[in-house]
């Protein structure tokens, strides 16, 4: 055996040494992938992870500032500061029936006794709640998650002070929401691998898991690492083992002022299932290789390669906000199924971000309660209109119109009423307006008008046509009628400008138009003044 060994080839030696030195590169190209894709894995799971948590918590930051908002618009409607019971009831009816997030409303006297429940008999004392409490030094409350009484659910309650027609303290009117109306807000953008849900501060679960079936009469806590993390304000990669004992990675954000944790996690399993998969198929790759040659060897690996850096580099567009990014399945096209499957679900996931936050930014240019565009608009849009019509010579008018004493209608009729008001004043400005006129709600009971083919003359006459519209029709409601006026300032701009800021230049023509305002309202109101541009 010896002399076998000693009469062997040099062929065979070049033979041993090629397969030695493929075996090892291709353990090295295993290894260094295997420990690359998954350290990118991770990276791409916790980016992805705060990506949706963010979004998440900017949904439950709003869902819970409205519905706090709807809670004291009750509160402060006419009937409850006349406490008058008849048109309470009424307007708890009313709102119970027209929105799906409340399941029931409840009037408290300053005496801390229940007059009147949508639910149940009225006459139970609540002085020693803490929204009642609360209520005494004249705060809102949100409650953490509670049994109802009458439900036997779990719920959250919004409560918020009441006060009469004379502004003394009267008592609070608090609403109750089933924790499902929640769930339904969480689980707007769950994925299949990633589960979210929500915990107060305790770790109490309010929202759970949807394939987590939870008896509605039982607190069910979690007090895993990353409840704990949360409670130290710890950011760690690290995994960890979740509530089902599953090895997981995860990330977190507080929401509801700092009371509650949102939390997004992924299996470790479901994270690297695909780099498994994929792993199997270079191993045997790299067994054929070492028949054929290294440079298959080479070729199939970056077949692997190039599609993840592709894929990172998606990450790194979406975490720079650009949320059109797109990967081209061409580029897919001689990867493995489970890549080509990841590159579908990255575009699929990058289309649901775009259009979320598309979505987002709508809202934030919009006024929800008019459905005009809000001053932002105006100011990130209304100044580039501006400089491209005075760069092609054309005349601009803006108009600045306030609603004269409607501080009174606010305080004679409750803010519920003037709502409408704002809404009725800017239907009347959408009728006013041609095509070339942009207008906004500016502020409070302020509106604005940008007509950007306007002379002084066609601006005059649009501002008479809004006043004399408004004041000649008086705002009529539930029986109501209340009569209304305009004060509108107005300034016109002829020059042409070739360059410059638009922007500045609308600043400009908006501290003018303010100045003609205050002169229309020193005049008396109800009257339209005018001022030069240059002034």
């Amino acid at each position: 055996m010896v002399r076998a060994a000693r009469q062997q080839t040099l062929k065979q030696k070049l033979r041993m040494w090629y397969a030695v030195l493929i075996l090892v590169l291709g353990l090295s190209v295993v290894l260094a992938y295997f420990f690359t894709t998954q350290r990118q894995a991770r990276e791409v799971a916790h980016r992805e992870l705060g990506n949706q948590l963010t979004l998440q918590a900017m949904m439950i930051e709003n869902w819970l500032r409205e519905r706090m908002s709807d809670i004291r618009q009750m509160s402060e409607t006419q009937a409850v500061q006349k406490l008058q019971k008849d048109g309470i009831r009424r307007n708890f009816e009313s709102f119970i029936r027209q929105q799906h997030e409340f399941e029931r409303l409840v009037f408290v006297n300053k005496n801390g006794e229940m007059e009147l429940d949508t639910s149940s008999t009225s006459g139970a004392l609540v002085a020693d709640r803490e929204y009642f409490k609360a209520a005494q030094q004249g705060n809102s409350y949100m409650s953490d998650v509670m049994i109802g009484r009458l439900s036997g659910k779990p719920i959250l309650a919004f409560s918020y002070p009441t006060y009469d027609e004379h502004g003394s303290w009267s008592g609070l009117i608090f609403g109750s929401v089933r924790l499902p109306t929640l769930q339904h807000v969480i689980h707007t953008l769950d994925n299949d691998n990633a589960e979210f849900y929500v915990l107060d501060w305790q770790g109490t679960l309010i929202t759970a898991p949807e394939d987590l079936q939870l008896d509605p009469q039982q607190n069910v806590k979690i007090d895993t690492e990353i409840v704990e993390r949360a409670r130290g304000g710890i950011s760690s990669g690290a995994s960890y083992l979740n509530y089902r004992n599953e090895r997981v990675y995860g990330e977190y954000r507080l929401v509801g002022g700092g009371r509650w944790i949102i939390i997004g996690e992924i299996g470790r399993h479901d994270l690297f299932a695909n780099i498994y998969n994929t792993m199997f198929v270079v191993s045997a790759i790299i067994v054929i290789f070492l028949i054929v040659s290294y440079s298959g060897i080479k070729i199939l690996t970056r077949r692997i390669e190039r599609p993840l850096a592709l894929l990172l580099e998606g990450t790194k567009h979406l975490k720079e906000g650009g949320f059109d990014y797109r990967i081209e399945a061409s580029s897919f096209r001689q990867a493995p199924v489970e890549l080509r499957e990841l590159c579908d679900t990255f575009n699929l996931m990058s289309g649901k971000l775009e259009s979320n936050v598309r979505l987002l930014e709508e809202y934030a240019l919009l006024d929800p309660l008019t459905g005009l565009h809000n001053r932002r608009y105006m100011m990130q849009t209304g100044g580039q209109l501006l400089l491209g019509a005075l760069a092609s010579g054309k005349t601009c008018t803006v108009l600045m119109v306030d609603i004269d004493y409607f501080k009174q209608v606010n305080d004679t009729y409750g803010h519920l009423m003037g709502d409408l008001v704002l809404r009725y004043v800017a239907t009347r400005i959408r009728e006013a307006c041609g095509s070339g006129d942009i207008a906004v709600r500016y502020g409070g009971e302020e509106f604005m008008i940008l007509s950007l083919q306007s002379d002084e003359e066609h601006g005059r006459t649009l501002a008479e046509k809004l006043r004399t519209s408004v004041a000649s029709i008086p705002f009529e409601e539930q029986g109501l009628r209340i009569p209304l006026t305009l004060s509108i300032g107005g300034v016109t701009k002829r020059e042409a400008v070739e360059d410059g800021d638009g922007t500045e230049i609308l600043w400009k023509l908006i501290r003018v138009g303010d100045q003609a305002l205050y002169d229309a309202k020193r005049s008396g109101r109800n009257r339209v003044a005018w001022r030069a541009a240059h002034e």
